[in-house]
C-alpha cells in the first residue's frame, strides 16, 4: 500500500487544480489555521458520541434582532451559540483571549434564488463568534458586521465544484482521501467547532396522522473538530442540536443549559440608546450698526417769542387837598 504523502501526490497529478482550489478553500479566510484557539473541542474524536437539543422561539428571535439593525435570523443563532461557548468555558477556566471560530455554511446563489447551473450552491465561511466580547448585544454587532461583508465578499470552494471533483476522480478515492484528511494525524485545525443554520417549513408536517413535534438534526464529528452544533427551523421554532464526544464534552447537559442562558441574555438585553451629536448653537449675529449720516440734521429754527404786552403805568394820583 502507498504512503499517505505519496497518495495524495498521485492524486494530485489526476486533477491538480480541483485538488488546489479545495485546499486553498479549507485554509482560506481568517483564521482556518490561523487565529483559531486551542479549546477542548480540537482533540481526537472517539467513537462515544454525546447528543442533547433544546429550542426557542422564531418570534423571540426576532426581537432580538429588532436590538441590532441589520442582523439576521443567522447572526442571532450564532450569537446564542457564542453566549453559550464563552459560558461553558469560563466555567471550565478554559475560555481563551481569542475569539472562538466556527464554520458555518452559507448560501452562493443569488438574491432571486435562481442560479447559473443547477445543484447545490453552498459554500462555508469562518465565523469569529466574538467569545472575547463579554456583553451580548455588541457580541451580536461584531457577528452581524463580519457576516455582511464574509457573505459578499467569500472566496472559497462550493458544492458545485465538489461536485465536479467527485466526477474526475473515483468515488473509493474520495473516500480514501476524505478518510485521511479527517484522520487523527492529517487533520487540519481550521475551525474549533461547526455550526449549521438550516431553515426547515413554518408550518405543521403530518406523516400518517401523525404531526411532527419538532425538528433536530445530527451531524458527523471530525478529528480537531469536536463539536457541532445544528439549528434547524420547523413551524415557528429553532432546534438547538448538540453533538460531541464523551470525552470532549462530558457535561454536555449543562452546555444545553449555556445555550439556554445565552439565549435568555439576549432576549432580556436592553440596547443603550445611541448619545445624540449635541449640535452647536449658531453664533448670534451682532445687531446690525445703524448708519450715521455725515450731514448733521439742520437743527429745529426757534420759534420767535411773541412779546408780552406790558401794562401802561396809570398816572400818579393828585395828592389830596
Amino acid at each position: 500500500m502507498q504512503s499517505p504523502v505519496k497518495f495524495m501526490n498521485a492524486l494530485l497529478k489526476v486533477s491538480p487544480s480541483l485538488m488546489t482550489a479545495a485546499r486553498k478553500s479549507m485554509l482560506s479566510d481568517q483564521g482556518m489555521t490561523a487565529g483559531v484557539p486551542e479549546t477542548r473541542f480540537n482533540a481526537p474524536v472517539g467513537p462515544h458520541k454525546m447528543f442533547a437539543a433544546t429550542r426557542v422561539a422564531l418570534a423571540d428571535i426576532a426581537k432580538v434582532r429588532a436590538k441590532v439593525p441589520g442582523a439576521t435570523v443567522n447572526d442571532v443563532i450564532l450569537a446564542t451559540c457564542a453566549g453559550a461557548l464563552r459560558k461553558y468555558l469560563q466555567a471550565h477556566g478554559e475560555l481563551p483571549k481569542e475569539s472562538v471560530v466556527a464554520v458555518a455554511p452559507i448560501n452562493r446563489r443569488g438574491k432571486g434564488g435562481k442560479a447559473d447551473s443547477p445543484g447545490n450552491q453552498v459554500t462555508a465561511m469562518s465565523v469569529p463568534l466574538r467569545t472575547d466580547i463579554a456583553d451580548s448585544l455588541k457580541r451580536l454587532a461584531a457577528i452581524r458586521d463580519y457576516t455582511v461583508e464574509a457573505k459578499e465578499a467569500k472566496a472559497g470552494v462550493s458544492a458545485r465544484i465538489m461536485t465536479d471533483l467527485s466526477q474526475h476522480i473515483p468515488g473509493a478515492t474520495m473516500a480514501a482521501v476524505a478518510r485521511i484528511l479527517t484522520s487523527e494525524r492529517f487533520a487540519v485545525r481550521g475551525t474549533n467547532l461547526f455550526i449549521s443554520n438550516v431553515p426547515g417549513a413554518q408550518v405543521p408536517l403530518y406523516l400518517a396522522g401523525a404531526q411532527l413535534v419538532q425538528q433536530y438534526g445530527a451531524g458527523p464529528l471530525a478529528n480537531n473538530m469536536g463539536l457541532f452544533i445544528a439549528t434547524p427551523s420547523y413551524n415557528g421554532q429553532v432546534g438547538f442540536s448538540i453533538i460531541s464526544e464523551r470525552a470532549i464534552m462530558p457535561d454536555i447537559a449543562f452546555f444545553r443549559t449555556c445555550i439556554d442562558e445565552s439565549f435568555a441574555d439576549l432576549l432580556a438585553a436592553q440596547p443603550k440608546p445611541e448619545k445624540a451629536a449635541v449640535k452647536p448653537k449658531p453664533a448670534e449675529k451682532p445687531a446690525p450698526k445703524t448708519k450715521t449720516s455725515s450731514k448733521t440734521t439742520p437743527k429745529a429754527k426757534a420759534k420767535p417769542k411773541t412779546p408780552t404786552k406790558r401794562k401802561k403805568a396809570s398816572p400818579p394820583s393828585s395828592p389830596r387837598t
